[in-house]
């Protein structure tokens, strides 16, 4: 290994660029494995908020008086959910409105309007 990369500098650029993206994606492969066994991980600590809203950090899984805390990705899919359903509401809304409104009445008063003029 030595000797190659004593000697990588001599090799074509697309040698080069194969080498740099296999080394990035290597470390980048290791750095990803890591953050999701620390964060994933069954057997890490887990923070958990009691009932009387205090912070503990408990290793058991069945604690009566926990509530469950939030994932990063549940938060993530509340928000997108909570805006199409916003979105949703907007939408139907807009549709009971336009749905109300007396399109010939209207008509009518501007043609009035303007022919009186």
């Amino acid at each position: 290994m030595k000797k190659y990369l004593s000697t990588i500098h001599q090799r074509s650029t697309a040698h080069k660029k194969r080498f740099a993206l296999a080394v990035s994606g290597s470390i980048t492969l290791i750095i990803f494995g890591l953050w999701s066994l620390i964060v994933f991980g069954d057997n890490s600590p887990k923070v958990v908020q009691t009932s009387d809203n205090s912070v503990v950090i408990s290793n058991q899984t069945d604690n009566s008086n926990a509530v469950p805390t939030i994932s990063p990705f549940d938060g993530i899919k509340d928000g997108v959910a909570n805006v199409f359903s916003a979105i949703k509401n907007q939408v139907e809304q807009l549709t009971h409105t336009a749905g109300s409104i007396n399109i010939q009445n209207k008509y009518n008063e501007a043609r009035d309007q303007a022919l009186s003029n």
